[in-house]
Formats: C-alpha cells, structure tokens, sequence
C-alpha cells in the first residue's frame, strides 16, 4: 500500500512538471514579437533556424533535415537561417535558448512553434502544416 501511494505521489508531481514546462512553452512562444520584415510572404509560412558554426548537431543533424524540407516544401514554405553567434539581437528577439533552434511562423505573424534542438523532419512538417492553416 505504501508503494502504491509513492507511487501515485511520484505520477502526479511528474504530471505537475510536465504541465508547468508546458505552461512556460507557450508563454515563450507568446512572446516572441514578430517582425512584419520577417515574413517574406504572407501566404506561406515560415520556418527560421537558428544555427552556429560551432554547433555540431546543427551541422550533421539539422542541417541535413532542413535541406531535405527545403526540397520537399520549398514552393510552399519560407525559410530563414541565422547564426545566433553572429546576429545576438536576432536571437535574443526569439528568445532562442540554444541551438540548433527552429520557430514555425503562420503567415498572418503568429508564433506557431519553437523547437530547441534537433527536431526530426516529420514534426517540422506537421507543425509547418498547422501553420499554413492559420492564414
């Protein structure tokens, strides 16, 4: 009975973790402020990646899953790219944590997404998709 308790302790404070990282997701995507200048095309949306030359994830994992979503979407997708070594203020102004970083943009300028780290193609694709509905 004992573990069972501990157990059911263990569930519910993990669910609480689990909700209130949720909770600040969404609180850093609300707060990004998106640029007009960002948004090439108001009817696609807009994938920006956020990279460095010192990053090795960004080059041998990212890298390659966007170059193939280049390819498969470009005509219907955006894409940006930054260095966040490069260009500070450009990462501070998504709030961009580490990198590699990607933000989904919806083409009327809201915030869709933001990824830290690698993000596998099929995820960009579905999160790129719900941001095409949000014309």
């Amino acid at each position: 009975m004992d573990r069972l308790l501990i157990l059911l302790i263990a569930v519910l404070a993990l669910g609480g973790l689990w909700l209130s990282w949720q909770g600040i997701k969404i609180g850093l995507r609300r707060s990004i402020q998106v640029a007009p200048d960002m948004l090439s095309d108001s009817q696609r949306p807009t994938l920006v990646y956020f990279r460095s030359d010192a990053c090795a994830p960004c080059r041998w994992q990212q890298s390659p899953v966007l170059d193939s979503l280049r390819q498969n979407m470009g005509e219907r997708v955006s894409f940006r790219e930054f260095d966040a070594v490069a260009d500070p203020e450009m990462a501070r102004r998504f709030r961009v944590l580490t990198v590699p970083t990607t933000v989904i943009i919806a083409p009327n300028g809201e915030v869709v997404a933001v990824n830290h780290g690698v993000t596998q193609a099929g995820k960009l694709e579905r999160q790129l998709a719900n941001a095409a509905t949000k014309a």
